[in-house]
């Protein structure tokens, strides 16, 4: 997924409800959100797993330019490249 802009949440995903995602290949870079440049996880039981694959070079106008996660969001790191994002590659809200 590539170049994608958002208002606010997810620019290339965003995971608000109780969805479970599991990424094993391929690259997410370029998007844009306010949080979660790449992908955001919001306050429901949702879940990310990134079990291979790139998240590069994501743009977040507040937090998480990578991954950008909410209090109840699940978010699992098995294996890929997260770099390169801004402001950071991952944010959690506790």
């Amino acid at each position: 997924m590539y170049s994608n802009i958002a208002g606010l949440y997810g620019g290339a995903i965003y995971n608000g409800e109780t969805g479970i995602i599991i990424m094993t290949n391929g690259t997410i870079r370029n998007n844009q959100a306010n949080w979660g440049g790449a992908i955001a996880l919001g306050v429901r039981e949702n879940s990310f797993t990134f079990n291979g694959g790139s998240i590069i070079n994501n743009i977040a106008q507040k937090d998480g330019g990578g991954i950008f996660k909410e209090i109840a969001g699940i978010y699992h790191y098995v294996s890929g490249t997260l770099s390169g994002n801004t402001p950071n590659d991952y944010k959690a809200i506790e």
